[in-house]
């Protein structure tokens, strides 16, 4: 016997992955990463200014199976070239070693240079179970 989650769980599952029980932080990436890690994060050698976005109080709440960023997602003006945006990740951690809680391809790739500044539009950024 198999059965679906209807949208009220998925609801309730999106607010506790995203945030309801442990700090999360959105981390761009070159390279893809997977359900086990890895990926190539952007890195802050040579004073890129590069860092995690903390995304308490930046995520709705979850609402029909479906979780999205409320205000635009705004990472530092780059001191130095970040290459080319492919992937994002959601850790729990805001540097360094940390669990992968979801992660996925952008829409559109981006590459920054320096003085370049990667942001996501409000609602563009969408976590769903389905």
């Amino acid at each position: 016997m198999a059965g679906n989650i209807a949208d009220y769980g998925e609801s309730l599952a999106l607010d506790y992955l995203l945030g309801g029980f442990k700090a999360v932080y959105l981390a761009l990436y070159t390279a893809a990463p997977s359900d086990a890690g890895g990926g190539t994060e952007v890195t802050t050698a040579g004073g890129t200014l590069y860092k995690r976005l903390a995304l308490a109080e930046k995520l709705s709440a979850a609402a029909e199976g479906a979780k999205k960023n409320k205000v635009d997602l705004v990472f530092p003006v780059a001191g130095a070239n970040w290459g080319e945006i492919t992937h994002f990740a959601v850790l729990d951690a805001e540097s360094g070693a940390a669990n992968y809680h979801w992660w996925g391809p952008l829409e559109t790739a981006k590459k920054i240079e320096t003085s370049d500044q990667y942001f996501i539009e409000t609602n563009k950024l969408v976590f769903s179970l389905d």
